[in-house]
Parts: C-alpha cells; structure tokens; sequence
C-alpha cells in the first residue's frame, strides 16, 4: 500500500495497480527528461500538456516499476485518462511538498521563533 505522505499513490489501470512516488528524485529524473525545472512544468500537469504528464508519470514510476519506459508510461496515462492521471500526480505532489506546512514553517521562522541574538551597540 502507498504510503501518501511521502508522495507515494497507487495508480489502478484495468487489473493491476501501480504504485507510484514522486520525491526529489522522481522529479529531478522528469527535470532531466523534460529540460526545466519542476516550478515550470508543475503547472503544466494538469493543463493538458500530454508530454509533461507522460514525463511525470514516468518518473513517478520509476522507484518501484524501473521496468516501465517512457513509453509504457504514456500508455498508462492514456488508459487511465489524461484527466485522472493529472489528479493522481498533482495529489501526490501535494502530499509530497505540502506547500502549507512551508509557508507555516517559514512564517514562524519570520516572526522569532527561533531565538535571536541581541543586537549590541559598538562605540
């Protein structure tokens, strides 16, 4: 079973379920394969551009299906559906880089709650 806190999901495709992971490493191997930087294509997941959703679903893949090429892995978007496979990836990239807790982490950073050093005043 997926453990979807680390970004993992199961992907059912007819009789077989894929289990799919997108970490740093999934998404550096889609980087490399699509020549941009995940910031730039992570938008691209769900607004219809079949060659950035086949990449990641590639690469999501690739940790526990290393067998599954780029190939295979546009057939599997196709029997899926291009729309239920961008909810599968943009789901486990959310779960895998919750941008809240970020935000929420670096909003208390912001505001102290690590201790500070006091400012000292030189003559």
């Amino acid at each position: 079973m997926a453990n979807e806190i680390k970004g993992e999901f199961d992907v059912p495709v007819g009789d077989k379920t894929y289990k799919c992971h997108l970490d740093v490493n999934a998404l550096c191997e889609a980087e490399e394969l699509l020549g941009e930087s995940a910031g730039d294509f992570a938008p691209k997941i769900g607004g219809g551009d079949m060659r950035t959703l086949r990449a990641v679903m590639w690469a999501a893949l690739r940790e526990h299906h290393s067998d599954v090429d780029l190939h295979q892995a546009g057939v599997i978007v196709f029997e899926l559906t291009p729309s239920k496979a961008s909810n599968h990836l943009v789901l486990g990239m959310a779960r895998a880089f919750p941008v809240a807790k970020a935000a929420s982490k670096a909003g208390a950073s912001e505001g102290g709650s690590r201790p500070r050093a006091k400012a000292t005043a030189t003559a």
